[in-house]
């Protein structure tokens, strides 16, 4: 796999598309791909952990209630992550470790404003051997 998520530009839109070898994986990096769009990479550190645990209807539901939790906690508690370790996959339920620091909007450039995750276009499927995740943010 040459990279774990790519950029999607869509009208008014941006979004992500995420690869992984397994399930876990391609949740964890439609992650890191939002929180790319949210903070300069590379700028914040892992000085706090937080535990997350979110649940969903089916994979594309607990995939937008995921990324949705790290928006909330992005925008409402302003934190910004630097890293994610998704530890355990249930069919309806995701518990992942994120590791950052208060944001500090000098330092961290934050990126794009995004107000939402949307279901518009939201999949999760294994596409030849592989997982793949599309997710559209309302800017």
């Amino acid at each position: 796999m040459a990279q774990p998520f790519e950029i999607m530009e869509h009208t008014a839109d941006v979004g992500v598309r995420a690869f992984g070898a397994s399930l876990p994986e391609v949740y964890a990096n439609a992650a890191r791909g939002l929180l790319s769009l949210l903070a300069a990479p590379g700028k914040v550190r892992p000085l706090r952990e937080e535990m997350v645990t979110v649940e969903g209807a089916d994979a594309v539901d607990l995939m937008v209630t995921w990324l949705h939790e790290i928006l909330f906690r992005f925008d409402a508690r302003r934190m910004a992550f630097a890293e994610v370790d998704v530890l355990e996959l249930q069919p309806w339920r995701l518990t992942a470790r994120l590791r950052g620091e208060p944001l500090d909007v000098a330092r961290h450039e934050p990126g794009q404003e995004i107000k939402a995750v949307t279901w518009h276009g939201a999949r999760v499927e294994e596409r030849g051997g592989q997982w793949v995740s599309e997710i559209l943010f309302d800017l």
